[in-house]
């Protein structure tokens, strides 16, 4: 530390002399004189420091899940002596990298280094973190930046289910997701889960099946089963059918959404006549043993239960037209007759008769009848016993029109 003598000196000059020295890198500084006497100036020559300059914050912005992303920060030393970087630390789920740098790693005055900071975030809404950078710098010994990123919310991915349906007569149809076939009553359709596929790649390594939806009265299943690959449904009834499907790959990941497959089972005959029943007291649908009902259709030259003109189980395909396609003995049902062409200007009757109960007691019967395909009618849960027959109404032809009757004898008239 020297000491400047200024004694009286003009106040200018010693102005011009504070200047001077400021610029030349030191301090004047007065010291403490008794009253008269002259001015005494300490002169302090400043030392040479480092000086950090970093940055307070990095965002890195959106960061898709799974990737690394790297980002340059600047080190400057604006200072007058070499900055001595002593460590660089990152919290998780950041990284830091040197770039071709050691610790500890010396910046010249005026000069600077890049820093690659990295991210990798698997999920959550973004990520927080701290850059911790302890330098030689006398003012900021310890700097911190504050680390950010937010997480790019991408498309779910998922396996996705693909329904392959076809029928011999019908056609194919494809749903992924969305897809429909039509057919008939009675048909079989084959179902295919062998297209569905992993759009990441990987593998689809199980299947779920699922009657989501069928007509009333309708209680159908898969041949082969929920799990199966491949599969088979029998359009026992007329009406709409869907089925879905789920799949999961080799990660264990379900799909997102099902694919639908919509089958709807139209009658092709210009009259369709539909008989299901219900009996309480049989609690098994698909075993052997069930209540019978037989379905008759009645050509207006005939009688009931008299060949040629009635037709039902005993006489199933008579000349006038009528074709019994299903008999069922074992409950539930169902039994179709169709007509193609019925003949202008005659009315058709239609009837029930509950033939054996088994032992099952009494059941429900349920008529429909469908004109060109459409349901034009439909006759529900009429209490019926053993003996007894049911005379659900008449269909005039060509109108199509439906007159109900819903007489019940004790026997068959």
């Amino acid at each position: 530390m020297n000491f400047i003598s200024i004694g009286r000196l003009p106040i200018l000059v010693v102005l011009v002399l504070l200047l001077t020295a400021t610029a030349c890198g030191s301090d004047i500084v007065p010291r403490e004189n008794n009253v008269g006497e002259p001015w005494e100036f300490e002169e302090y020559v400043f030392e040479e420091e480092p000086r950090l300059e970093a940055p307070e914050e990095v965002d890195f912005g959106l960061v898709e899940p799974g990737t690394e992303v790297a980002h340059t920060v600047t080190l400057r030393n604006t200072g007058s002596a070499d900055l001595e970087i002593y460590g660089l630390y990152v919290t998780e789920p950041f990284g830091v990298a040197l770039g071709g740098g050691d610790m500890p790693l010396t910046i010249a005055p005026g000069e600077s280094f890049a820093v690659e900071l990295t991210v990798s975030v698997l999920q959550g809404e973004g990520a927080t973190g701290w850059l911790y950078i302890a330098s030689n710098d006398p003012q900021l010994p310890e700097h911190q930046v504050r680390l950010t990123a937010e997480v790019l919310r991408l498309p779910e991915v998922c396996p996705i289910p693909v329904i392959e349906a076809r029928h011999r007569l019908r056609g194919e149809a494809r749903a992924q997701p969305d897809g429909r076939l039509d057919g008939a009553p009675l048909d079989s359709i084959e179902l295919s889960a062998l297209s569905s596929f992993e759009s990441g790649g990987g593998d689809i390594t199980a299947v779920e099946w699922a009657i989501v939806e069928q007509p009333a009265d309708g209680a159908v299943q898969l041949t082969s089963g929920p799990s199966s690959w491949t599969n088979e449904l029998f359009l026992e009834l007329a009406g709409h059918y869907i089925v879905e499907l789920h799949v999961w790959n080799d990660r264990g990941e379900r799909s997102c959404e099902p694919a639908r497959m919509e089958l709807v089972a139209l009658p092709d005959a210009a009259l369709h006549i539909q008989l299901v029943w219900d009996t309480p007291r049989d609690l098994e649908r698909y075993d052997d043993h069930g209540s019978d009902l037989d379905l008759h259709v009645l050509h207006p030259l005939g009688r009931w239960g008299r060949i040629p003109y009635d037709c039902y189980w005993q006489n199933p395909r008579p000349a006038w037209g009528a074709s019994l396609d299903i008999d069922r003995g074992n409950g539930w049902g169902p039994e179709n007759i169709n007509l193609n062409e019925p003949e202008d200007g005659l009315s058709y009757g239609v009837g029930v008769h509950y033939f054996a109960d088994r032992g099952l007691g009494d059941s429900f019967a349920t008529v429909r009848i469908y004109v060109a395909g459409t349901l034009a009618d439909e006759f529900q849960r009429e209490p019926m016993r053993q003996g007894q027959f049911w005379h659900v109404a008449n269909v005039n032809w060509p109108s199509g029109e439906i007159d109900a009757v819903e007489d019940v004898f004790r026997f068959n008239p």
